[in-house]
């Protein structure tokens, strides 16, 4: 593997304590610099976190530079990405129940979609295997991937790819040209793909613009449904596929989307409607809910806002849309992602935000949070840098952010002009954001039925020597095991492969602590108490 210089990765130690009303906390700090430089072409993000161990965390960005943490992100390597059909960008990374990670991309000549496999942790990956080969002009554009996660799902661990064709790329003749989504799924770890099959009901055009059909993004439900979004000149689109992606239905028309699937804020190369589709597998009462987070411009040429749609029964039905950002400006807040946390069925939006810069291009980070199945939210400022971007550099076409556990990583771009003002580089950010109010809120709600399967017991509590670790499940047990203190921060993290283990605390400090075991998304959690 060849080296590249890797764009800088800014990282938040938890440090500074965010408090709103009941138990809504965040755990937040200063950004902290990795890398020693940055790079012109660091943008357009992915993140995630390995389901079998927290510990593990991994991201790509564009064009080709992948990114790896093996401390819960204190710390990040990386590296470029190398295949041997190459990559110029639009990174989706997505993670199977073995703890594999797949990177998904475009090739060289966008003839095809790229997905490289991580068998240890996202410091290395294969050669990639490919989908949707096609010949010029025909171009595969705008990919992402997920996985089936749901330990109740007859799929699990199934991957899905959803992208763009374009008969040509660039051109605007719908009577010769046409965009379309397609769909393939992976049931060997990425090793084979299916035959893609279109989903789109009605085509765009191929002039990557609001007339196109673009931006097509897979969710996964409880009982193995596939969820799809995406936009086009009829606005936001949703199609559903009960049979693992053998076959959709018919298009459903979500929302009107103003103007349209591509928007102009100031500053930005190129601005979209990109929307986050995620659906709550965990085992909390928000189970099965599926949510959209989309932005546009609805409420005034200069005031783009990002807005969430809700259905509570698989999207027969939906709510109006739910504004996420809770600012009384007529300002710009752009480019949201958004994940659960599976433990706690808590919602995060992240997006950039200038309600604090009004009439300016300076731009922010902020983070979005609803603890009551996306009715409300509340936000949070991420970033303690703003920066002023130029319309002459690519930002990227997507933020992402990823949760788990009550740990939450979002990861943007930022953009800062050299020393010469002419000339710009970008740097990719993340953050280390501990949802203690989450925390509290999984160890005092019941269990769910179908986390009966699954207990932990500890002896002896108190102690202050050893402490001796049992968990109890009929199925394989193929987990982590981590333990938090009273304030949610993290004493250590580990896979659980095993029924029982001893761990030494002698040296540990009094107090109450937390022993979580997770299993797909099964979960159980026992408090202990260290002293003499």
């Amino acid at each position: 593997m060849y080296k590249r210089v890797l764009p800088p990765v800014i990282l938040s130690i938890v440090s500074l304590l965010f408090a709103t009303s009941g138990y809504a906390q965040l755990f937040l700090s200063p950004p902290k610099q990795l890398s020693p430089a940055d790079l012109f072409d660091a943008e357009g993000v992915s993140i995630l976190i390995n389901p079998i161990n927290p510990l593990q965390l991994a991201a790509g960005s564009d064009v080709n530079y992948f990114y790896y943490s093996s401390d819960q992100g204190q710390s990040w390597n990386g590296n470029g990405l190398n295949t041997s059909f190459g990559d110029p960008g639009d990174p989706s990374l997505a993670a199977d129940s073995k703890g594999n990670i797949y990177y998904s991309h475009l090739s060289d000549n966008l003839d095809r979609i790229v997905v490289q496999k991580s068998t240890n942790g996202g410091s290395k990956y294969s050669d990639g295997t490919f989908v949707g080969l096609s010949h010029s002009p025909r171009a595969q554009f705008k990919e992402w991937i997920v996985s089936d996660l749901s330990s109740t799902s007859p799929h699990k661990d199934a991957l899905y790819l959803s992208w763009t064709e374009f008969d040509a790329y660039k051109t605007s003749q719908p009577r010769f040209d046409s965009s379309r989504i397609l769909f393939s799924s992976s049931v060997d770890q990425g090793a084979t793909w299916s035959t893609p099959i279109v989903v789109s009901d009605s085509d765009g055009d191929c002039a990557d613009s609001s007339n196109t059909v673009e931006g097509a993004r897979c969710t996964t439900g409880p009982n193995g449904e596939i969820y799809i979004t995406w936009c086009g000149p009829s606005g936001l689109l949703f199609d559903k596929s009960t049979d693992g992606g053998k076959t959709f239905g018919k298009d459903q028309i979500l929302s009107a989307i103003t103007p349209g699937w591509l928007f102009n804020v100031s500053g930005i190369y190129r601005c979209n409607a990109f929307a986050t589709p995620i659906c709550d597998i965990s085992s909390r009462k928000t189970r099965g809910n599926l949510y959209v987070v989309f932005s546009d411009k609805r409420n005034g040429e200069n005031n783009s806002d990002v807005f969430l749609l809700r259905s509570t029964d698989g999207g027969s039905s939906w709510s109006v849309p739910l504004r996420v950002n809770d600012d009384t400006t007529q300002t710009e807040q752009f480019f949201p992602s958004a994940a659960i946390d599976q433990t706690t069925g808590f919602i995060y939006c992240l997006f950039y935000d200038r309600r604090d810069h009004i009439g300016r291009n300076l731009t922010e980070v902020y983070l979005a949070r609803s603890i009551d199945g996306g009715l409300s939210f509340q936000n949070f400022r991420l970033n303690s840098n703003r920066f002023n971007p130029s319309n002459k550099i690519y930002l990227g076409d997507y933020t992402h952010i990823a949760a788990s556990n009550t740990y939450v990583y979002p990861a943007w771009t930022e953009e800062k002009s050299n020393n010469d003002g002419i000339t710009f580089s970008e740097s990719i950010w993340t953050a280390i954001v501990i949802d203690t109010g989450a925390l509290r809120a999984a160890v005092t709600e019941p269990a769910s039925p179908n986390q009966a399967d699954l207990s932990v017991s500890l002896s002896p509590n108190p102690t202050h020597t050893q402490l001796h670790i049992t968990v109890n499940r009929s199925a394989e047990l193929h987990g982590s095991l981590e333990i938090r203190d009273v304030m949610g921060r993290s004493v250590m993290a580990v896979p659980m492969t095993s029924e029982s283990m001893t761990m030494d605390v002698s040296h540990w400090a009094s107090g109450v602590y937390y022993c979580i075991v997770e299993c797909g998304d099964e979960r159980a959690v026992q408090k202990f108490i260290v002293g003499q």
